[in-house]
């Protein structure tokens, strides 16, 4: 479709802006099209232009087309987070949180979502049944499957409350899948039943199909027969679909001929599982575990017939079934505790941007006046000598650079207020007084101004405030009751290894862990986990770790 766009009036641009309005839930498509039609000029007022860039980003995302620049979103967020109706305000919220959702953001997606369901209005159902339905499959992704079911519920609610009957469905299947992760399976069965109920009312037999493999697989996990399985999906499939078997079933259906087992009907499934999706099965860990199932039991089959190279063949996939499930898990094990960290030091930042902020206003302020008082002192006092005014200016000039040089120590001991508890506060203080103290006595310096700059870059210079890894040593040697002393010595570990473990602990990755002992690399910090594995007898990973140091 070509859209031609020309000048238009006020009067048109608002009757394009309503018309879309009209169509955006029914026909997005048309909401588009019409949006498309108006020159980004001819909108004049801040109520136009939030109205058009909430009303474009909701168009976007409703003919699902990513996008992940902010840039549209944010013109909709900042005119609506002060006008409009609160039910503007949520969407606005929402449409950026799902920017920042196709930018994989999560924690910013987080954050306006949270932000949406504050402000959405009970009366927006529909609304509010999306922002907690995200919410809900977000909390799902970082492992938190309680809190994902808390938002899942009150978005099936809200969608109650709506004319949507296939979100209520949807959303009920998706509150199944999370107990069924927590292994409460009468209660994944409960919510998979009221989904199924619904697809019947709706007369969806691709979805109804859908169900009841869920409520199978469920079954199968409660201890239900394979073969009572088998028996029933056929009935399904001559129902709903012809005696034709979905290919939502092939891997299933090979998850359970391998239970009985059956090599044969194994391999068949399994071959119209990976031809029809043309891709390796690494793609959830939950596929990654079925396959090294059946790729064991295929195992065993062809060893109890003897027949040892396909034995091996089967040995083989499965061992690369393994190394994949290990990669997932370290991959997810390391964006999780990353995430965490990154969501820790954000609030942290932010809690301390004003302490932050006062003491570097404080420190340039110092810097300049101690800069400007030595440069009066010296001209003053050596007025009309040329030579000696000279070396003064050079002096001068090396005091500049001694600040210069000196602001990445200063710069990194004021960050590490928000890192550290307030003793650093006070050591803060310390440093400030003796630079005061410094320039009261600068006049007896006026013979020797090479031992003022010596004094100077000695106190900027001093060690005052805690180093960041002996902080983090202390505050987890603590926890654990001198665990890390008595490993230490133990184990015969270097400086490094107990900094790694105590990092690790606090929820590091391998990255910030690199960072603050001074590598490039962080596979190199990955290499010193491998050799700390080894020593200790433990997996390095936060929850082995305290789980270890518990039993020093």
């Amino acid at each position: 479709m070509v859209v031609m766009v020309f000048a238009c009036t006020p009067e048109q641009v608002v009757e394009a802006l309503d018309n879309a309005d009209k169509t955006i839930d029914a026909q997005p498509d048309s909401a588009l099209h019409y949006l498309k039609t108006i020159d980004r000029s001819d909108l004049w007022g801040e109520e136009n232009g939030g109205r058009y860039a909430l009303l474009y980003s909701q168009a976007l995302d409703k003919n699902a087309i990513d996008v992940t620049d902010d840039s549209l979103a944010l013109v909709a967020v900042d005119y609506y987070s002060e006008n409009g109706t609160p039910e503007q305000r949520a969407k606005a919220y929402y449409y950026l949180g799902r920017v920042y959702e196709n930018d994989s953001d999560t924690e910013r997606t987080i954050i306006n979502m949270t932000l949406a369901k504050n402000v959405v209005p009970d009366s927006c159902s529909y609304l509010k049944g999306l922002i907690y339905s995200r919410l809900g499959s977000l909390y799902y992704i970082q492992g938190d499957y309680s809190k994902s079911i808390e938002n899942l519920e009150i978005a099936l609610e809200a969608y109650r409350n709506s004319t949507s009957k296939l979100s209520q469905a949807n959303t009920a299947r998706r509150i199944a899948k999370s107990y069924r992760t927590m292994f409460e399976f009468d209660r994944a069965l409960e919510y998979d039943i009221q989904a199924q109920y619904i697809y019947h009312q709706l007369k969806d037999t691709v979805r109804i199909l859908d169900s009841y493999r869920d409520i199978e697989y469920t079954k199968q996990l409660q201890g239900d027969s394979p073969s009572d399985i088998l028996e029933r999906i056929n009935r399904y499939c001559d129902k709903y679909n012809q005696g034709k078997v979905p290919s939502v079933y092939y891997h299933f259906k090979a998850i359970l001929y391998a239970s009985l087992p059956n090599a044969v009907s194994t391999k068949y499934y399994l071959n119209l599982y990976e031809e029809n999706n043309k891709i390796q099965l690494r793609d959830s860990l939950d596929i990654l575990y079925d396959n090294a199932a059946i790729e064991l039991t295929l195992r065993r089959l062809e060893e109890s017939k003897g027949n040892y190279k396909k034995a091996f063949e089967h040995q083989h996939r499965l061992a690369n079934y393994v190394d994949s499930i290990n990669t997932y898990k370290r991959k997810y094990l390391v964006e999780t505790v990353t995430e965490k960290y990154k969501s820790k030091e954000f609030k942290r930042k932010f809690e301390t941007e004003q302490k932050e902020s006062l003491a570097m206003l404080v420190i340039s302020i110092l810097s300049g006046l101690l800069f400007v008082t030595i440069l009066y002192v010296f001209v003053k006092r050596h007025k009309g000598r040329i030579k000696q005014l000279n070396e003064q200016l050079t002096i001068s000039y090396e005091l500049t650079d001694s600040i210069a040089a000196s602001q990445a120590v200063m710069k990194k001991q004021y960050n590490a207020i928000s890192n550290k508890d307030n003793v650093n506060l006070n050591n803060l203080g310390a440093v400030m007084s003796k630079l005061s103290s410094l320039i009261e006595r600068m006049p007896l310096y006026e013979k020797k101004p090479s031992k003022f700059i010596d004094e100077f870059r000695k106190i900027i210079d001093s060690n005052e405030l805690v180093p960041t890894d002996a902080f983090i040593y202390d505050v987890i040697n603590k926890q654990f009751n001198g665990a890390l002393e008595r490993i230490t010595l133990l184990y015969e570990l270097k400086s490094y290894e107990v900094s790694i473990i105590a990092m690790t602990c606090m929820g590091f990755s391998n990255g910030a862990i690199s960072v603050s002992l001074n590598h490039t690399n962080p596979k190199t910090i990955y290499n010193y986990r491998n050799s700390l594995k080894n020593k200790l007898q433990t997996p390095i990973d936060r929850h082995s770790l305290i789980e270890f140091l518990q039993t020093q």
